[in-house]
């Protein structure tokens, strides 16, 4: 069986690190995408096996995200798995919340799912 390659938005913690712990055991090669890098770099350092990734991206930034796609090798171009993973939460009663808070919520937890999907679902298509 060849190495896949997964990529993980979000990798730097929680889900996001324990799915990248579990696809590396698995013999997978990994991406970990954080807007943190020394974070995303602390769980490629922790992965079993060679070759993996780490790279910081912030996925709620249409420029952050292209550079990423852009400055990733040519067999990244359509990763054999995607988790758009990254994501943030708001706190606190509704009437406090700024719209800048729903706006950055949005940023992230929805539009960088559609960031990650236009990126990278066309080459997995085409890879069948």
């Amino acid at each position: 069986m060849s190495t896949r390659r997964i990529l993980i938005t979000g990798a730097g913690s929680g889900l996001g690190r324990a799915l990248a712990e579990r696809h590396a055991h698995a013999g997978d090669t990994v991406a970990c995408v954080d807007i943190d890098a020394a974070r995303a770099e602390a769980t490629r350092a922790a992965l079993s096996g060679e070759g993996h990734l780490a790279m910081a991206v912030d996925v709620a930034s249409d420029a952050s995200f292209d550079a990423m796609v852009a400055a990733l090798p040519e067999a990244w171009k359509a990763p054999d798995l995607l988790y758009n993973n990254a994501g943030i939460a708001s706190g606190g009663p509704m009437v406090d919340t700024t719209m800048e808070e729903w706006r950055r919520l949005l940023e992230v937890t929805l539009l960088g799912v559609a960031r990650g999907c236009r990126a990278f679902l066309p080459g997995m298509l085409a890879r069948g």
